[in-house]
């Protein structure tokens, strides 16, 4: 009688899977990007991008009015994560922004530093889940800048 029960909750979900459509389309590194940031909705905090990818895709960032105030005491900290595209990275820096801007045990800390954050600085490469690469061929983790992409008077080594 158990191996029957067994038997036909195996079947069931085969033929579930089965039954599910095989082409839908994969998310995109922006709609994951907007997903982790649905996430990050705290009060205080301002969502922003400091940039985009070569493909389009933003890179999220998270500031507070303090990081517009030039004349504000408090110390600054800025977190960079995800730049290896692992996703240990992304959620160990949202943990901590989390932390900080909504755990009471945080508030004697907010009231002398500033935490900002680029959480995923590799949106490409999480998303695809192909960190430390980009969607670009590139690997942000090392390496940065590439040799030759800066304008020669800026090149370091254009000017050894």
């Amino acid at each position: 009688m158990r191996s029957a029960r067994i038997s036909l909750a195996l079947a069931a979900t085969l033929l579930t899977a089965a039954s599910l459509p095989t082409d839908l389309p994969a998310q995109t590194p922006a709609a994951k990007v907007d997903q982790l940031l649905a996430d990050l909705q705290l009060p205080g905090v301002i969502q922003t991008a400091i940039g985009v990818t070569r493909e389009g895709t933003p890179i999220p960032a998270i500031i507070t009015n303090d990081d517009l105030d030039s004349a504000t005491p408090k110390t600054r900290i800025l977190l960079i994560g995800g730049l290896d595209g692992s996703s240990e990275s992304v959620q160990q820096t949202v943990a901590a922004v989390k932390w900080f801007y909504a755990n009471a045990e945080a508030r004697g800390y907010s009231q002398r530093y500033g935490l900002s954050a680029v959480p995923v600085a590799n949106p490409d490469g999480w998303a695809l889940g192909v960190g430390p690469a980009n969607a670009s061929g590139g690997n942000p983790a090392h390496g940065y800048p590439p040799r030759g992409h800066l304008p020669v008077a800026l090149d370091r080594h254009a000017c050894a």
